[in-house]
């Protein structure tokens, strides 16, 4: 048995090579190739945890997660958990795993134990005190139906409108499945829990009254997101994007943000199937309404799936190298900016070098975008945020939104 350490970023490629090859070769169990795989698997463990150090992920997330650094498919599992039907279920949440599993994948896979067999890290609704949602707030926009139009009323029996809340209330899933989905964050370390699942399980209950057709997997792809970048030249090109993605199944729910929950955006997926993107538009602007929206798609189109459901998002936050979440973060980033500005054109624009409101005008007509879209970039791009400051289409978008989420 030839082990090397690992070291470097090259012996970790080498090691995750040999260790596919080795699983491809079907070992027998306690034969010499089983055991190198095995030390292997623990290496490339001890490596990543060293050099990845991330939050732990869920069983499934670190399944998957595998899965993709060693090109495996569901049925190259089969060994390891049983039939193919098995594994169907395991990935899909719907079965936990047994012991005989939790050994197999780490002996074979080097998946940690102790990941395997950990329980969802959610905060349970049921034990949250009360007293740490904003329920003034709450109350002011409508999240209790039903309750007393006095607050001062509705002090008397909060417990029971936020048990109400929590609990579904016409949601065909209880906020606490909703609170345990399987989440990639992206720098919600200031995020209070409490408020933040009353944020999101408001946006699952007001998804729920959104009218839309019925979604179909792999409907949102670069040429999708072109036609939908493409509306942005119109004066209600919010509206009209709303329209486009509800006609392909797609929720959007618009919900300011609540105190402590400063998020931009997140991609949710529906125990139903259903993708719903939730807005917060906390900046008012064109330019971040429409690298916002394509970011959420970018996750609903390549990201989302049974066992990786959710992802919050806040755009301004420093990225964390490393993190296999923020390797998704940096593909969403990547794709909606070549959705909104082509990377060809954009390489060449004269606008880029000289960023004057002329210039930007003329480059947008040409690509067939929204001016803001493109002085938005110029602005990211330099760090210069008093740039084209007149340019970015500020204030309207949240009115605008928010008064046909009020009447439709």
């Amino acid at each position: 048995m030839n082990i090397r350490p690992i070291k470097t970023t090259t012996d970790h490629q080498r090691a995750l090579a040999e260790l596919t090859a080795l699983l491809d070769a079907d070992p027998a169990p306690e034969s010499p190739e089983a055991e190198h795989a095995e030390v292997l698997g623990t290496l490339i463990e001890d490596y990543e945890s060293m050099h990845f150090p991330i939050a732990q992920p869920t069983p499934i997330e670190a399944i998957r997660f595998r899965m993709d650094q060693l090109g495996l498919k569901q049925k190259d599992l089969v060994p390891y958990i049983g039939s193919p039907s098995k594994v169907s279920e395991v990935l899909n949440g719907k079965r936990p795993l047994s012991l005989s599993m939790v050994r197999s994948l780490h002996g074979k896979l080097g998946i940690p134990a102790e990941v395997l067999i950990a329980e969802a890290d959610c905060p349970d609704p049921l034990d949250m005190d009360e007293h740490e949602f904003p329920l003034k707030e709450m109350h002011r926009r409508g999240y209790f139906p039903g309750a007393p139009k006095s607050y001062r009323d509705f002090r008397k029996n909060t417990s029971k409108w936020l048990s109400r809340f929590l609990g579904g209330n016409g949601v065909k899933e209880t906020a606490a499945g909703y609170a345990r989905s399987t989440a990639h964050y992206r720098d919600t370390k200031s995020i209070k829990p409490a408020p933040f699942l009353a944020w999101k399980t408001r946006v699952l209950h007001e998804s729920e009254d959104r009218p839309a057709a019925d979604y179909r997997p792999g409907t949102v792809d670069e040429s999708f997101l072109d036609e939908l970048a493409r509306l942005s030249i119109f004066n209600d090109a919010p509206l009209l994007a709303r329209e486009f993605l509800e006609k392909h199944g797609i929720r959007i729910v618009i919900e300011p943000p609540l105190p402590a929950t400063d998020l931009d955006g997140a991609a949710l997926l529906r125990p139903d199937g259903i993708p719903v993107i939730g807005l917060t538009l906390r900046h008012d602007r064109l330019d971040n309404f429409w690298f916002t929206l394509m970011h959420e798609l970018v996750h609903v189109g390549w990201h989302l799936r049974p066992g990786r459901d959710a992802f919050f998002d806040v755009l301004d936050a420093p990225s964390h190298t490393g993190d296999n979440r923020d390797h998704l973060e940096t593909e969403a980033d990547k794709r909606a900016a070549e959705a909104l500005i082509p990377a060809r054109a954009w390489r060449s624009a004269e606008a880029r070098k000289n960023p004057s409101p002329e210039l930007v005008h003329r480059f947008a007509r040409d690509i067939q975008r929204h001016p803001a879209i493109v002085a938005g970039r110029i602005r990211r791009d330099a760090g210069n945020y008093r740039l084209l400051s007149r340019q970015v289409g500020s204030g309207g978008v949240r009115k605008l939104l928010l008064d046909q989420s009020r009447s439709g």
